[in-house]
């Protein structure tokens, strides 16, 4: 829009929305991508913010985050992506090495339930601080795994550094019933099945 840039767009939704109980959920895509450019488009009103080049996954990690305080349709709670696992990032980390893909595998699901257990701790004690730090270390170790949960990671080290309480205790909810599902989808994992599933989502 000639007239408008994304920013004065995001206001003027949020000032007609002022005093309603309608919330448009907006992501920000951006070729920009420092703290102080995420700050810049929450500040606007934007919920959730992508940096240029977009990844599937990424967006649809984001648009699963915006969703997660919506009650989902009968009471029944929303299902785990198919594409929890990203096979392109676990074939990269273990370089296509069986050996090296198994001591992986291992480590991640010894660590996994330790890290969660650190991150509910610090939200049940209103220790933001704390879950910032233990939300960055969980993300660093599903990253491997997976980007969907990789990104709930993220946002929640976002939103806890910005002491948004509520949002915080949704995502923990959202990221523990990911890691519980990396759990089990990571019991069994070869390096056939994974290059199948990369392949099939190249050419999908």
């Amino acid at each position: 829009m000639p007239e408008l840039d994304g920013f004065e767009v995001a206001r003027a939704l949020r000032e007609s929305e002022r005093g309603t109980d309608r919330h448009l959920r907006i992501i920000a895509l951006t070729a920009r991508s420092s703290a102080r450019d995420h700050e810049r488009c929450l500040a606007a009103g934007m919920d959730e913010f992508l940096a240029k080049p977009i990844e599937a996954a990424a967006l649809w990690a984001a648009m699963e985050r915006l969703m997660a305080d919506r009650p989902a349709a009968g009471g029944t709670p929303p299902s785990v992506e198919p594409a929890l696992l990203d096979p392109r990032a676990i074939l990269r980390a273990c370089g296509g090495e069986a050996s090296l893909l198994e001591m992986l595998r291992v480590l991640f699901r010894r660590t996994l339930p330790a890290q969660v257990s650190r991150v509910r701790a610090a939200l049940a004690d209103g220790d933001l601080v704390g879950l910032r730090e233990a939300a960055h270390a969980l993300m660093g170790t599903v990253s491997t795994f997976s980007t969907v949960a990789a990104e709930v990671a993220a946002t929640l080290e976002d939103a806890a550094e910005c002491r948004e309480t509520q949002r915080c205790a949704a995502l923990v909810e959202r990221l523990g019933t990911l890691c519980d599902a990396l759990i089990d989808a990571t019991a069994t994992l070869s390096i056939d099945s994974l290059s199948s599933q990369y392949q099939a989502a190249v050419t999908a």
